[in-house]
């Protein structure tokens, strides 16, 4: 698991190579709009998302259960693509806020994949 709370973090996932360069786009563009939605005329080099609005990547081996918790709080999925690959953006309700997370099609076990499916929009 990934988590994204500032600018530094976006460019950490740049070197590590550890998330495809198509989703790390989506992701910084997702990161800014936060941003803006929070503050006018912020300097994002230091501005950092608290960790309940952080964006999250979930990779092999991440249990979605354990992060989403309650399914009730599940805002909605979505099944999106890049260039070379989809993914599912799962937006996660904490009080009024959201957390995004992020998860490449294929990554989860076949019931988690079934149930996803089954709930995007």
């Amino acid at each position: 698991m990934r988590i994204i709370q500032s600018r530094k973090d976006i460019e950490r996932l740049q070197s590590e190579g550890a998330v495809p360069l198509d989703l790390i786009e989506v992701i910084e563009k997702d990161f800014l709009l936060m941003v803006q939605a929070e503050e006018s005329n912020v300097d994002i080099t230091n501005w950092k998302l608290p960790y309940y609005k952080s964006l999250v990547v979930l990779e092999e081996n991440d249990s979605l259960n354990q992060v989403i918790g309650n399914p009730i709080f599940m805002e909605y999925v979505e099944e999106n693509k890049c260039k070379s690959f989809k993914y599912y953006k799962i937006v996660r309700r904490h009080d009024h806020d959201f957390q995004v997370l992020y998860a490449r099609v294929g990554t989860f076990d076949k019931k988690t994949e079934m149930w996803l499916r089954s709930i995007k929009e």
